[in-house]
């Protein structure tokens, strides 16, 4: 992508843009870069991306896991729960809204959802890797590479957040929340990827979802919940996929041997629907 294509288009969003460093406000300028007042600079790469975390170690998130990730997405197992996200947004949303999607990997959802709505969407990630892939995928969705506990964006700028299974930081999301914008958390059920895990010996003890409940409810006023389960047949193709594609296989090496009789998936989730707390 052109720099001079990237500087026009993250121009578009400065307004909400601040320094994660000084908090100041952030100006894109010629020929790319997102700037503070206080000199603080942060890199348009022509991947299309920000990075606000220039000196970001490397993650144990590779570029073969979010490949593989984006290939079991784009296959539709995870169709039910795009569909119930994009009923949760239409039920709450108006007419222009600005959606944020935490930890939003090769950027899956974040493109569902613009393909859905005229909406303005942010999405960002910790991992090089997966922000260079999703930059790739789109280039009329804003990208960055940042920190899930300082998010480089102004209070009250954002109508939505869309955060799926991936870690949630409630004291940013609450500064970025406007007034009456949704938070919409998905967490794994209890027989989430069970036939995977049995497989490959991990456990499922012991896990369950009350406790995820419990603290969001400590930190948002829950309306709304949304169950979904499902079992989904495996094509052959996509057996090891599924194992890359997973954090908890994460420092495990997995052949397709040991995924060859997997013939099918259960998928098990929960969304969580809230707002902030009234004070």
């Amino acid at each position: 992508m052109k720099i001079e294509t990237v500087f026009n288009h993250y121009k578009k969003i400065e307004e909400i843009l601040r320094c994660p460093i000084c908090k100041e406000i952030i100006n894109i300028v010629h020929p790319a870069s997102a700037t503070c007042i206080n000199g603080h600079c942060f890199d348009c790469a022509s991947f299309n991306y920000v990075n606000f975390i220039p000196n970001q170690k490397p993650t144990n998130y590779t570029k073969e896991l979010f490949e593989s990730r984006r290939i079991v997405l784009e296959n539709n197992y995870y169709q039910p729960l795009l569909n119930e996200l994009l009923r949760i947004i239409e039920s709450y949303k108006k007419d222009e809204f600005t959606l944020l999607d935490v930890g939003c990997g090769e950027g899956y959802y974040s493109r569902a959802i613009h393909a859905q709505f005229d909406a303005t969407i942010i999405g960002f990630d910790n991992a090089k890797e997966a922000i260079k892939l999703a930059g790739k995928s789109d280039n009329s969705i804003y990208w960055f590479m940042a920190d899930l506990t300082n998010i480089p964006l102004k209070p009250k700028s954002i109508d939505f957040i869309c955060d799926v299974l991936t870690p949630s930081n409630y004291q940013e999301f609450e500064r970025l929340l406007s007034d009456d914008g949704i938070c919409m958390k998905v967490i794994p059920g209890e027989q989430y990827l069970k036939e995977l895990k049995k497989m490959v010996g991990l456990s499922t003890d012991g896990y369950t979802i009350d406790a995820v409940t419990d603290y969001f409810k400590t930190k948002m006023d829950l309306i709304d919940v949304k169950n979904i389960k499902y079992t989904k047949e495996v094509n052959d193709d996509d057996k090891i996929h599924f194992a890359k594609m997973t954090p908890l296989m994460l420092n495990r090496e997995i052949t397709e041997l040991e995924v060859k009789e997997l013939k099918e998936c259960t998928f098990d989730f929960m969304i969580l629907v809230g707002r902030i707390k009234e004070k």
